[in-house]
């Protein structure tokens, strides 16, 4: 099923962006869900095809441009905040069986989702971003600039970038400084071959 969200910007305007959720085949009255954050799922995906074949829907922003991801913090929050809220709202969803997925800016995304919203029961992190002021040192050292991950990074998320430059802004979304405050299991993978987020 397919959804319209609309939430206020931070120059007050309201926006829509889009989400949808796809259910398992078999018939429950209560569905367990895993929300994805910040990308759209793919649903050819082994893992997320798993999930479905084990009765537990699965909800994914859609529809999402490129201009929507580019800055991980200003409206990408709060459209995630009404995203979110919807699908724990739905009559259908288990709203004692809810989990948040997300790597790389998603996975950042579920952790700080997990604080803003306790009711959340476990969330899996892949190679999230964590430590906004170590993953900007690293974007910037001249060693690493031609990566393609990093030249992926620097260009794409460029709003994201400039708007770190303040030490405000690295402790209040560096969710390593913040992890006592998330009240929920938490499962982090990292790849050791990770050239965006190492």
């Amino acid at each position: 099923m397919n959804y319209e969200i609309e939430f206020k910007s931070l120059d007050s305007y309201i926006k829509k962006r889009y989400a949808k959720i796809v259910y398992p085949d078999m018939k429950k009255k209560k569905y367990p869900v895993v929300i994805a954050t910040h990308y759209e799922v793919d649903f050819s995906d082994h893992a997320i095809k798993k999930l479905l074949d084990n009765g537990i829907a699965v909800a994914t922003p859609s529809q999402m441009q490129i201009e929507d991801i580019r800055n991980i913090f200003a409206d990408n929050l709060e459209f995630h905040l009404e995203y979110i809220k919807m699908i724990y709202n739905l009559e259908d969803i288990d709203k004692e069986r809810i989990a948040f997925r997300g790597g790389s800016a998603g996975g950042f995304m579920t952790l700080y989702m997990a604080k803003l919203l306790p009711w959340v029961r476990c969330v899996y992190c892949m190679s999230g971003v964590s430590n906004f002021y170590y993953q900007a040192k690293y974007l910037e050292n001249p060693n690493n600039c031609e990566l393609e991950g990093v030249k992926a990074v620097n260009s794409n998320f460029k709003e994201t970038i400039d708007y770190l430059k303040n030490q405000e802004a690295y402790d209040k979304y560096s969710m390593i400084l913040h992890l006592e405050s998330v009240n929920t299991h938490i499962l982090l993978l990292h790849s050791t071959a990770d050239s965006m987020v190492p």
